[in-house]
């Protein structure tokens, strides 16, 4: 009984007293809805970029099954992370509907800013050298948006950053340094679809468009929280909407 108490006294002093059922619950929630919105984004990958993915047709399946349990376990990682030390760090973790509404007459126009630094940056000039990397089918940029603002933000946001912020003691530190690891996961990417060629414009100009907009990102969760840092990535997805029916 004392050894228990003694436990459950250090994790609440770990954890700012989250609750661990409650964490283990909302994690796994969360991270199989990221999961399946996900699936069609996959599906696209595979569909549109064959020559990158060297596997027979009926290996696909497994390869697809794969990537999203992978993906499953790093949005429930993350997820339970941030949970876990957002009170602690006095961080707002979800944030709440509300917050949002209050913070709309900012987060729109900020999106739709962004939206078009990042086009008039980086985005005309990617779709001319890959076209394939935007979505042209309503289907698919539905998912692929909803992959990236609730997918993507479970990660980068709730669990890098917040992971960052109690490493180094420091939100500002915290934002740059998850912004600098977006521009790395971005790179990835870019190795995936065969655009590793050197230092050029497009490589310039992805790496400043990915870190100034993951600074906002970062900044908008520090304030109010996933659910408003997620919002703002639908904001930003109207660019892909814009191309699709150029």
């Amino acid at each position: 009984m004392v050894s228990e108490n003694f436990g459950k006294k250090v994790f609440n002093s770990l954890t700012g007293g989250a609750e661990i059922k409650e964490v283990l619950k909302k994690s796994f929630f969360f991270s199989l809805i990221a999961t399946l919105v996900s699936i069609p984004y996959f599906q696209y990958l595979i569909k549109a970029f064959p020559e990158s993915i060297h596997m027979a047709a009926e290996d696909l399946t497994g390869i697809l099954a794969l990537q999203l349990f992978l993906l499953f376990f790093l949005c429930f990682i993350c997820s339970f992370t941030g949970f876990i030390l957002s009170k602690k760090h006095n961080l707002p973790g979800m944030g709440t509907f509300k917050g949002l509404k209050k913070f709309l007459p900012v987060l729109i126009p900020v999106g739709v800013s962004a939206a078009v630094f990042s086009y008039f940056i980086f985005d005309r000039y990617m779709l001319y050298i890959s076209p394939r990397s935007y979505p042209d089918g309503v289907f698919y940029i539905i998912f692929f948006l909803l992959k990236n603002a609730i997918a993507e933000e479970l990660i980068l946001r709730l669990g890098i950053l917040t992971l960052c912020i109690g490493l180094f003691k420091n939100k500002t530190a915290g934002i740059i340094i998850t912004s600098f690891i977006a521009v790395l996961f971005s790179f990835s990417y870019l190795d995936f679809i065969g655009l590793t060629f050197g230092l050029n414009y497009i490589l310039i100009s992805g790496v400043i468009v990915t870190f100034i907009i993951n600074l906002i990102l970062g900044y908008v969760f520090v304030k109010r929280g996933l659910i408003s840092s997620a919002f703002l990535r639908l904001v930003l997805g109207i660019k892909y909407i814009i191309i699709a029916f150029l």
